[in-house]
């Protein structure tokens, strides 16, 4: 494949792109421009400055990801290179506009991108992953990356159950999906790690159960340890009609969600 072809397909991509987010944020798009309507106004209040400002911005922005595609691109041999589908460039650009404030996005939507253009490694990248990655915030991608870096692609979570004290009663869960996972992989939001790991199960990348269990239950003891969860424990006995439960279950990687990390690069990138 001519190294000229690809070049010529990532810029087209990207001039598409930016021409399209100029006719959103640009002052002088027409109709905007010459009405003063309601969304320049709501930058103003928003931002304290008008369009001008974000214009450039996400100018300089695609001139930067313009010049990074071409960088990995000019890395595949000639003879490994090949075109990008049209569905896989856009979603990608439409991930990269949404991730113009986070640079570990960006590196992994480009490397879904340059990927699709290495006949070596176009076979394992499904387009829906360029969907997925849109869907995940950069703490969930944080997360990723230590799940699939653990030996086993497997970890403890735990779920807290008030129980009654009466034998014939049941439980009602207080708190579940709770793990460490959010502090191990430095997370800036690590308690909202089990909203995270919801997330990521919708998406299919990992599963969560309490069917199973660590066979090591040394791997829960952190996790019941935790002032959180003792403090949780605490309240719950305080109602003598009440006892404290701990259930023990595993966060597993996927298959589909180790290939979605392979694709990504993602250990090798944040």
């Amino acid at each position: 494949m001519d190294p000229v072809i690809t070049k010529a397909a990532a810029d087209a991509a990207v001039a598409v792109s930016k021409e399209a987010y100029e006719d959103i944020v640009h002052p002088a798009a027409t109709n905007i421009g010459k009405t003063g309507g309601s969304g320049t106004r709501l930058l103003h209040a928003i931002f304290g400055r008008g369009c001008d400002a974000l214009s450039l911005k996400f100018e300089l922005y695609w001139d930067r990801v313009e010049q990074n595609i071409r960088r990995q691109a000019e890395s595949i041999p000639p003879e490994e290179r090949q075109e990008p589908s049209i569905g896989m460039t856009k979603t990608v650009l439409d991930g990269l506009a949404a991730a113009i404030e986070n640079e570990d996005l960006q590196k992994l939507f480009l490397n879904l991108l340059c990927g699709s253009m290495d006949k070596r490694s176009a076979s394992g990248i499904l387009p829906v992953y360029a969907d997925i990655l849109k869907q995940m915030c950069p703490d969930e991608a944080l997360l990723m990356r230590y799940f699939a870096s653990l030996p086993t692609q497997q970890g403890p979570i735990l779920e807290v159950r008030a129980a009654s004290t009466s034998l014939d009663e049941g439980f009602v869960v207080k708190q579940t999906n709770f793990s460490l996972f959010g502090f191990y992989a430095n997370c800036n939001n690590p308690q909202n790690t089990p909203i995270y790991l919801d997330n990521l199960q919708r998406l299919g990348l990992i599963t969560l159960s309490f069917e199973k269990h660590l066979v090591d239950n040394n791997a829960y003891d952190k996790l019941e340890h935790f002032n959180e969860i003792e403090q949780l424990k605490e309240s719950i006995e305080a109602d003598q009609t009440k006892k404290c439960d701990f259930s023990h279950g595993i966060m597993t990687l996927t298959n589909f969600g180790a290939s979605f990390c392979k694709a990504c690069k993602i250990t090798e990138t944040i």
